[in-house]
């Protein structure tokens, strides 16, 4: 019997004293951030704290974070001989900016999704002089990121009572706060394929929120 007691404490003896040893030698030392451009300043921030843990709380801890984070599309954690922390990613792209102040611009990928907040964007933006509902933004964001893509929209902004974009060479066209994206962007094809039959030789404005579509200045 007290052999057996020995022997259970010695192997219990060992389990710890290996603990302890794989604890300090996967301790995180240092980081490494790899993607497609540079590494997001918060994800790298992230990265930094977890200086000093051990590799399995690190890569949890950091796990956790990351799979909520707005920018965050993929990741892998490894660790690295002899001390470091190696963070693979895959960054969600900003497409679209949403203008609600002189310096405060929420911007969203190609999914809509929100992703982040900037003083400033270079990217293609539209103002908001009434806040829709959600709902409403996720659809206007959609759509808008289309009409960027296939007519190089400007001058886009949202109010309570429709979403506004001008069509270099066509003119303004006016939206409807809701709806199916394909279907509003092919109504407004069909009533432009109408237009080019009858070219125009001054600005005209379009207003798709009824179900028979509005033109002006024909």
């Amino acid at each position: 019997m007290k052999r057996k007691i020995g022997a259970a404490v010695l192997v219990l003896v060992i389990i710890i004293l290996s603990l302890v040893f794989l604890s300090k030698a996967f301790t995180i030392n240092s980081i490494q951030c790899t993607s497609e451009g540079s590494c997001d300043g918060e994800v790298v921030g992230l990265l930094e704290s977890q200086k000093g843990k051990n590799y399995f709380a690190a890569k949890k801890s950091l796990g956790d974070s990351l799979s909520s984070h707005p920018k965050v599309e993929s990741y892998e954690i490894h660790f690295a001989v002899p001390s470091t922390l190696s963070l693979s990613l895959i960054q969600k792209k900003e497409a679209f900016g949403l203008k609600f102040a002189q310096n405060r611009y929420l911007l969203f990928d190609e999914d809509a999704s929100l992703i982040g907040e900037s003083e400033s964007t270079d990217l293609p933006y539209a103002t908001v002089l009434g806040v829709p509902l959600d709902n409403e933004l996720v659809f206007g964001v959609k759509l808008m990121l289309e009409l960027v893509k296939y007519y190089g929209a400007e001058n886009m902004r949202v109010d309570k009572n429709g979403f506004y974009a001008v069509l270099p060479n066509r003119g303004e066209v006016t939206f409807p706060l809701s709806g199916d994206v394909d279907v509003v962007l092919g109504s407004l094809e069909a009533v432009l394929s109408q237009l080019n039959r009858s070219p125009q030789n001054h600005t005209i404005t379009i207003d798709l929120r009824y179900k028979n579509p509005v033109v002006y200045g024909i």
